[in-house]
């Protein structure tokens, strides 16, 4: 079984080594490693072809020029061998035995896409916190409709590429969230999604990150505002294929979660003087009125994001700030 790992890389020559040595140390064999240059401008595709050198036969270059995340990794599925696709991001490392285990499962399950968990590391690889990929890490919610709840994220899945290729699903290019644009779409193909409650992936927090916080970045804060392009595109894709009623409870938390709350908390973090906070919170609700009384919404959030959602809800942005501000400088004492 043929698993191509495809890596993007934009200007990450701190991190790449570290990146593919972590897939080449693999104790399964049977893989290659497909690393996409996306317009890349430093030293990154030299670290890159070194280690193409020493490892013959194992992994692809590809240059482009600048698509994106999104683009990079539509690259690498289209240029892809293997039956099956794992996406690891270029400043991110994991674990050796990831492959052999989530290989094991797939062989054994017949699935169409195996969930994995992950930690957040610092940037020495000092654990910060462990992640579940399954909310709360509920076999419930690794199968159908509930595992749409789950984390967006490309890269805690090892997919089957027919999920992609078959389906005419792919990345949209140079667009922020395009997990959150792609991920839905692919699980609501799926017949078979397996869970291993281990964490495999280390999701690496750099403090230069595009995600990381936008202070006094106006341009970065008003990207935030893609996440609409984002949700659309999946939702769409749900009305398109006439599943939007059989999974309208899963798409209204994830606009709740992922629009109302985790974007618009960040745009509050840096700026909460920031109007791009209410187009956020009135497109959700213009969209989703009643959206407490969905399913997901206690089971999956703690009573303290549900505290931040009434303030973002009724639009208390400076109020918000203010007290989530206290709150760390008290934790921080």
């Amino acid at each position: 079984m043929l698993v191509s790992v495809i890596i993007p890389v934009y200007n990450v020559e701190k991190y790449i080594e570290k990146c593919v040595t972590s897939v080449l140390e693999q104790t399964f064999d049977d893989f290659e490693i497909i690393v996409v240059i996306d317009g890349s401008t430093d030293g990154s595709e030299a670290k890159a072809r070194k280690l193409q050198e020493e490892n013959p036969g194992k992994i692809i270059i590809i240059n482009q020029e600048n698509k994106g995340l999104g683009g990079a990794r539509n690259t690498g599925i289209i240029n892809a061998r293997g039956e099956y696709l794992l996406f690891v991001d270029s400043d991110d490392y994991i674990e050796k035995d990831l492959l052999a285990d989530a290989t094991k499962i797939i062989e054994s399950e017949n699935s169409d896409v195996v969930i994995f968990d992950f930690d957040y590391v610092d940037e020495s690889g000092a654990l910060l916190k462990q992640e579940r990929a399954v909310p709360m890490g509920n076999a419930e919610f690794s199968v159908m409709p509930g595992v749409l709840t789950a984390w967006p994220c490309a890269w805690d899945k090892l997919y089957k590429k027919t999920l992609f290729t078959e389906n005419g699903i792919f990345y949209p290019d140079r667009l922020w969230f395009e997990d959150l644009a792609t991920t839905p779409r692919i699980l609501s193909e799926t017949l078979k999604i397996s869970y291993l409650a281990k964490p495999y992936y280390n999701y690496v927090q750099r403090s230069d990150s595009i995600m990381a916080d936008s202070k006094k970045n106006s341009a970065r804060i008003l990207r935030n505002k893609e996440i609409l392009t984002a949700y659309e595109l999946s939702e769409n894709y749900f009305l398109q294929t006439g599943k939007h009623a059989q999974y309208y409870s899963e798409l209204e938390y994830l606009a709740v979660y992922h629009i109302l709350f985790t974007a618009t908390m960040r745009i509050n973090k840096s700026d909460p003087g920031n109007m791009l906070q209410a187009q956020l919170v009135d497109y959700t609700l213009k969209k989703y009125p009643h959206f407490e009384k969905n399913k997901y919404y206690k089971c999956l959030l703690s009573q303290k994001d549900r505290i931040s959602i009434w303030f973002l809800r009724h639009k208390l942005f400076r109020m918000l700030h203010l007290i989530l501000d206290i709150n760390r400088k008290l934790k921080d004492r």
